[in-house]
């Protein structure tokens, strides 16, 4: 079976054609954004298993992945039902494809996904062992036991952190009394979120406005998308932030601000949005 994409790609699928959510080895991947590149596709299947083949259909904005057992792309299309899949900021879309196998042909933008699908392997088998490498400013990071996606930002922020620790410039808060979650069971223990645009914020105090706290957080530099007060409690708020990266920034930055009147900010992230 062949089906025409666009003028430069084509696709075929070898195999019976399964009905809509059927598990299969082959998963579809809709709305990414422009200019997505391989290495981006390939990269959000890497966690549940090896990528055995990839179609990119860039004039649509899709592609197909192909995963090495019918168990790992479950894996994969069980998580992502959980955790929307983000890539540039842009949330995409994930499901079985109703074709169990993958073929692709010779055209250039196959060539390409098959060069990428290459470098991956060689570097997952460990193909540059023994070969003479130069000594090189570049960090090859493997990310074991995905459990929240993340960004470049997010792992260039973390890789600052650890190295101010190694420093000396950061300071162990495990038992201050500062750090909320460290009683498990307690209230805060149970309101732990994993990162989104939006945080939550509390103790503020009566003589603090919606415009302050806007003001406050766009000082960093980071956008302010929308801000709401709890209807029945004004010590407690919301505030939707420009992305993901910018919410965890504002969170480093203003968690414990003093805010005057012997009231200092606590900083969280949310499950919920504006």
């Amino acid at each position: 079976m062949s089906t025409a994409a666009n003028g430069n790609d084509s696709k075929k699928f070898k195999g019976d054609i399964r009905g809509p959510g059927v598990p299969s080895r082959v998963i579809h991947v809709r709305k990414l954004p422009n200019d997505t590149n391989e290495a981006e596709v390939i990269s959000l299947g890497l966690p549940f298993g090896a990528v055995t083949n990839l179609l990119m259909l860039k004039a649509k904005n899709q592609a197909f992945i192909e995963m090495n057992s019918e168990d790992a792309a479950q894996t994969m299309v069980g998580y992502y039902s959980t955790v929307t899949p983000v890539i540039r900021n842009h949330p995409i879309y994930i499901q079985f494809s109703n074709h169990k196998e993958l073929k692709t042909d010779n055209s250039p933008n196959q060539v390409r996904a098959q060069a990428a699908l290459q470098a991956v392997g060689a570097s997952q088998a460990g193909g540059l062992e023994g070969a003479v490498m130069a000594t090189s400013p570049v960090l090859r990071v493997v990310v074991e036991n995905l459990f929240y996606p993340f960004t470049l930002n997010v792992l260039h922020t973390r890789a600052h952190s650890d190295t101010l620790k190694k420093k000396g410039l950061t300071k162990d808060y495990s038992t201050s009394p500062l750090h909320r979650f460290k009683k498990p069971g307690s209230k805060n223990y149970s309101n732990i979120f994993p990162p989104s645009a939006t945080l939550h914020l509390s103790n503020i105090p009566p003589s603090v406005v919606e415009d302050d706290l806007k003001m406050l957080f766009a000082t960093s530099g980071a956008m302010v998308n929308a801000f709401k007060f709890f209807q029945k409690d004004h010590k407690m708020a919301l505030i939707q932030m420009g992305s993901v990266e910018e919410a965890i920034e504002s969170l480093i930055e203003f968690h414990n601000h003093d805010l005057g009147e012997n009231h200092h900010l606590r900083v969280s992230f949310s499950k919920s949005s504006i």
